[in-house]
């Protein structure tokens, strides 16, 4: 049988989708509701004092990858906790971004993001570097020599991505001859 914290999870979700929609799936989740209220003997100002107690939580970013990557993740952790779409606030002068969140839910926001966000940035490493190579724009004099060793398997993803790419055709400008 479903907790008593599962259950409300459940109802808020529905609840949630019944203010928001429009139509037809505003009226199905009004339904839906209805029914889930009277399956468990709940009544809608049950759902009110079971809602959660959010606050304003401020993340910093850089960049605008960063800023997108950070407003995904706050955006997929409040869907999977609350059901609900999440207001980003932005002060692009400071980089910041602000989100309602409860505790929970700053404290994974910030969890992942300090994840991804490592990763984010190496994955764009990898695009530069290919991006470059596959230009022919990098330095000749040995000064960009990576001693790391790649695995088949990281070879093949970046073989991949390197073909993926599209070929940029640039013109000689009118006064260079070919040699």
């Amino acid at each position: 049988m479903a907790s008593k914290e599962e259950v409300a999870a459940k109802i808020l979700k529905v609840y949630n989708l019944a203010q928001r929609a429009t139509g037809g799936e505003r009226e199905a989740a009004a339904h839906r509701l209805g029914q889930l209220l009277e399956k468990y003997g709940w009544t809608i100002e049950d759902l009110e004092t079971l809602a959660p107690n959010v606050e304003y939580h401020d993340f910093t970013y850089r960049g605008k990858y960063e800023k997108e990557l950070l407003s995904r993740i706050a955006q997929k952790v409040v869907w999977d906790n609350r059901g609900i779409h999440l207001k980003t606030y932005y002060d692009v002068n400071r980089r910041r971004a602000g989100f309602d969140l409860t505790a929970e839910e700053a404290k994974e926001v910030k969890r992942l993001f300090g994840i991804y966000k490592v990763v984010l940035h190496e994955e764009l490493g990898n695009v530069v570097g290919i991006f470059l190579y596959k230009h022919n724009l990098i330095l000749r004099d040995g000064s960009e020599k990576n001693d790391e060793p790649v695995d088949q398997e990281e070879a093949e993803r970046l073989i991949s991505l390197l073909r993926g790419m599209r070929d940029v055709n640039i013109p000689l400008p009118e006064n260079r001859r070919l040699r």
